[in-house]
């Protein structure tokens, strides 16, 4: 893990450590459940460490969530495993416990998004969906 770190903190830049957040929830939805939940605690340290601020999570999210609709063009249930992830970061500190909340309009409203909202309905109710299902989901967070 030191040497993850240290290539992390040298090959890329602070400004763009959002991009990490990003690559490991994309690259790893079509993985094992090992895997998920080897990255899920690699994201953790990541921010527990000061290597990735909790900032830069936040937006590596929302640019999964940017792109949602070409992921589930590889991974059918890319909406419910994102979800899982986004549920175990709010528990595991590496996202703020409103980040639903906190998710801006444009992302919400963004076609990639909607695609795992059942109807087209107003902002407030895409974040009433995604809270619901993080709620069903903080019960079981396994993979």
């Amino acid at each position: 893990m030191d040497e993850l770190l240290d290539a992390i903190v040298t090959a890329v830049p602070s400004r763009y450590r959002y991009e990490v957040i990003k690559k490991c929830v994309q690259t790893t939805l079509s993985r094992s459940a090992v895997d998920k939940e080897q990255v899920s605690a690699m994201m953790q340290q990541l921010v527990s460490l000061g290597v990735v601020s909790q900032d830069q999570a936040v937006e590596g999210f929302y640019r999964v969530l940017w792109v949602l609709s070409g992921l589930r063009l590889d991974v059918p249930n890319a909406c419910d495993l994102v979800a899982r992830f986004i549920v175990r970061a709010m528990a595991d500190g590496v996202l703020p416990r409103n980040f639903v909340d906190s998710i801006p309009d444009a992302v919400l409203l963004h076609k990639d998004v909607e695609v795992c909202v059942p109807v087209r309905v107003p902002p407030r109710a895409h974040r009433g969906v995604l809270t619901s299902t993080c709620s069903q989901l903080d019960e079981q967070i396994s993979w």
